[in-house]
C-alpha cells in the first residue's frame, strides 16, 4: 500500500506558479515561447479563455520557466487608479522588482536605480527614458509585459486611463516590447481602439483539458501515489469535459477521501463525491453564473436543463428553445443568438445532428446540476427588459392552453367527438379540423396556424392514425418544437420511435372514466 504525503497536491481556486507542480499545458507554454522567440520585431499575444480555466497559472509558470528567452513581467490589471501616471508607476515597480529577482542582486544597475525613487513618471519619460534603460540592461533578451485580466479596463471609471494607455502600448510595440494580454471575460467591451490592437495580436485560446491531459494532471500531480484507474479517469472527464477547475476539485476531494488507503479510483467513487465537489466549487459557480453571465444566458441554461430529460442523449434542438422561453415567444434567430453566447463561453456544447438539426447540451455536468438545484432564473421583468433589446417585438407566451387533437377521421364518430366534448366541458380550448376539408387550401392555412399556436398535442393512436401522413406530420411538428405530446392508445398499434419517449394512456381496454381521469391528471402535469 502506498504511503501518501499528507499535503493535498491539488489546487482549487488558486493559481500555480511553480513549474514543478504545473501539468497539462505544455502545448500552450511552448506556443507562447515559440512566438516570442520567432518574432523579429515586437510581438503581441492575446491569451483568452473563460474564467477559472487556468490562464493566470499559465502566464505565472511561463514567467518562471522561460526567463532564459525573455524577461516576462506579470502585471495585474485589477486596478482602481484613475490616472495614467499612477498606473505607469505600478508598471515601473513591477519591472524593477522582476529585474532584481532575475539578476539575484540586492541593488539595481545604476542606470535604473534613479527611477526607483521617481514617482509618477510622465508617459513621455516612461516611453523615452525608462523603457530604453531597461532594454539596454537586458541586452538581447526581450522585455515581455503580461497584462492579467486586461478586460478590467472596460470599467467606466477607467475611461481616462484606457484612452491614455492605448497610444503608449502602440509606442512600446515600436520598441520591440512583447505583450501578452490575458482576457477572461468574452463579453467585456474594451473599446474599439483596443479591438484594433487585438487584431494585430496573435490569439491563443485556452480551453479544457483533453482526456490525455486530464489523466496527466491527475497522475503526475499525485506523484504516482494514487492509483487512478482508467475507468475512473474516463468518468471524471465525462462529468467535467476536462474543465481544469473541476478536474482539480475532484482530485482534491478524492485525495482527501482515499489518501489514507491508496484505494484505486473507480468510476463509482467519482460519482460518490460529486455533491461534495459541488460544495467545493460553489463560490466559483456563483461568481460565474451570477456575476458574469447575462440574464438571457442564465434563462437559456434553465431552458436547456428543463428540456434535456425529453431527449435520450440529453441534446436539445435549438428550435425547441424558442418556444415559451421563460414565458416569452422567441424567433428562432433570437434563440440561436443567445445559444451562441453560451457556446463561446464553453458552458454548453453544440453539434449538428445527422438530420441537420442544431442541438445543444451542457458541457459540464456539475454545472447543469448547479443550475437545477441552486441557480435562480431571472424574474420575468428582468428577462423582458433584456429580450426587448434583441427582439423588440417579443411577446409573452399565451396563457391559455390550446390542445391540438391529432387523429384519423375513421375514429371520429367512435371516440374523438366524445373526447372533444369532455375536454370542452373541463374548460380546455381544443382545436380539431373536423369542419375543414382535409388537404384543401383553407385546411392547410388553418393547420399551419394551429400547429404554431397550440401548446399541446393529444394523439389518438390507432392503426389508421399511425399510417396517416398528416398525423405523422402533426406529431413530428410538436416533437421538433419541444411541445408536449400525450398519446392515447385507442386501438393496439406499434408507436413510431419518436413517440417512445412519451407514456401513453391505454384507452383500448378497461374503464373509460378511469382513463379520462388519467388524461386529466396528465394534462395538469404539463399545463
Amino acid at each position: 500500500m502506498a504511503v501518501l504525503p499528507a499535503e493535498n497536491p491539488y489546487v482549487v481556486g488558486m493559481y500555480i506558479s511553480d513549474p514543478e507542480k504545473f501539468f497539462g499545458r505544455d502545448d500552450i507554454l511552448n506556443t507562447l515561447a515559440s512566438r516570442i522567440q520567432a518574432a523579429s520585431q515586437a510581438v503581441a499575444i492575446r491569451l483568452s479563455g473563460q474564467r477559472r480555466i487556468g490562464k493566470t497559472s499559465i502566464v505565472r509558470v511561463f514567467q518562471r520557466s522561460h526567463r532564459h528567452i525573455a524577461l516576462p513581467v506579470f502585471i495585474s490589471m485589477q486596478i482602481t487608479t484613475q490616472t495614467i501616471e499612477i498606473l505607469l508607476d505600478r508598471f515601473k515597480n513591477y519591472i524593477l522588482d522582476e529585474l532584481l529577482y532575475d539578476q539575484g542582486a540586492a541593488e539595481l544597475p545604476a542606470a535604473l536605480a534613479a527611477f526607483r525613487a521617481r514617482d509618477q513618471l510622465s508617459r513621455y519619460e516612461f516611453h523615452h527614458s525608462f523603457i530604453p534603460a531597461v532594454i539596454k540592461v537586458l541586452g538581447d533578451r526581450p522585455l515581455v509585459l503580461i497584462f492579467d485580466e486586461f478586460e478590467n479596463l472596460a470599467n467606466d471609471y477607467l475611461d481616462s486611463v484606457r484612452q491614455a494607455l492605448l497610444p503608449l502600448l502602440v509606442d512600446l510595440l515600436d520598441l520591440r516590447i512583447g505583450m501578452i494580454f490575458v482576457i477572461g471575460d468574452p463579453k467585456a467591451d474594451i473599446s474599439p481602439d483596443f479591438a484594433w490592437l487585438f487584431r494585430q495580436a496573435s490569439n491563443i485560446h485556452t480551453s479544457f483539458f483533453t482526456l490525455e491531459q486530464t489523466e496527466q494532471v491527475l497522475r503526475r500531480t499525485a506523484g504516482d501515489t494514487l492509483n487512478f484507474q482508467p475507468d475512473g479517469i474516463a468518468r471524471l472527464f465525462a462529468l467535467t469535459s476536462g474543465h481544469p477547475m473541476y478536474v482539480s476539485a475532484f482530485g482534491s476531494l478524492l485525495w482527501d477521501h482515499y489518501h489514507h488507503t491508496g484505494t484505486p479510483l473507480k468510476a463509482m467513487q467519482v460519482d460518490a463525491v460529486l455533491s461534495q465537489v459541488m460544495q467545493e466549487v460553489e463560490m466559483a459557480f456563483v461568481y460565474l453564473l451570477r456575476h458574469t453571465i447575462t440574464v438571457l444566458e442564465r434563462q437559456m441554461l434553465h431552458e436547456i436543463m428543463k428540456r434535456q430529460p425529453r431527449y435520450p442523449d440529453r441534446k436539445v434542438p435549438v428550435s425547441a428553445l424558442a418556444q415559451d422561453f421563460g414565458g416569452f415567444e422567441l424567433r428562432p434567430e433570437t434563440a440561436w443568438q443567445i445559444v451562441q453566447m453560451l457556446v463561446r463561453r464553453e458552458i454548453i456544447g453544440f453539434e449538428l445532428a445527422p438530420d441537420d438539426t442544431e442541438r445543444v447540451y451542457f458541457l459540464i455536468e456539475p454545472m447543469r446540476r448547479w443550475v437545477e438545484h441552486q441557480g435562480q432564473p431571472p424574474t420575468p421583468e428582468e428577462l423582458e427588459a433584456e429580450l426587448l433589446i434583441l427582439q423588440p417585438d417579443v411577446k409573452r407566451a399565451a396563457d391559455d392552453i390550446t390542445i391540438f387533437i391529432s387523429y384519423s377521421r375513421t375514429d371520429w364518430d367512435e371516440f374523438v367527438t366524445g373526447l372533444v366534448d369532455r375536454l370542452d366541458h373541463a374548460g380546455y380550448n381544443v382545436w380539431v379540423d373536423q369542419h375543414l376539408m382535409k388537404g384543401g387550401e383553407d385546411w392547410m392555412d388553418a393547420l399551419g396556424k394551429a400547429l404554431d399556436q397550440c401548446s399541446l398535442l393529444i394523439l389518438v393512436a390507432s392503426p389508421d392514425a399511425i399510417a396517416s401522413r398528416y398525423v405523422k406530420m402533426e406529431y413530428r411538428y410538436f416533437f421538433h418544437a419541444d411541445k408536449p405530446i400525450i398519446p392515447l392508445m385507442l386501438k393496439p398499434v406499434k408507436l413510431p420511435p419518436e413517440l417512445h419517449l412519451y407514456q401513453y394512456i391505454d384507452f383500448s381496454m378497461g374503464s373509460l372514466d378511469s382513463h379520462f381521469e388519467q388524461l386529466f391528471q396528465a394534462l395538469k402535469a404539463v399545463t
